[in-house]
């Protein structure tokens, strides 16, 4: 299983310090890339956790707005986060870290 993070305006799919940590919405329907367009549900979360949990390479990339797409390099799951958006809707928020990244 690999990530593309999409390049978006309204997107809350982050990538941080220098792309050492990244931020990722759970599974769910989307206005658009990494934006939520509903509630998501913990039991749709359940089979990527459980992959996340298994596996400590998982490869990313980042898909430009030109269209070009940047393989990132290979990442741990750290955390998976509840949060709600502007719009008052819940979602997942999970984060990886680089495997060469210790965070401070």
């Amino acid at each position: 299983m690999e990530f593309t993070i999409i390049e978006c305006p309204n997107s809350y799919e982050k990538i941080l310090r220098g792309g050492n940590v990244i931020r990722v919405i759970g599974r769910g329907r989307q206005l658009s890339p990494g934006h939520p367009a509903g509630n998501q549900q913990r039991e749709n979360q359940l089979p990527i956790l459980n992959f996340l949990t298994k596996n400590t390479n998982i490869p990313f990339s980042h898909c430009l707005q030109n269209g070009h797409i940047q393989y990132l390099g290979q990442y741990r799951f750290n955390n998976m986060n509840k949060k709600i958006t502007q719009e008052g809707f819940q979602y997942f928020e999970f984060e990886f870290y680089r495997n060469s990244y210790t965070p401070v």
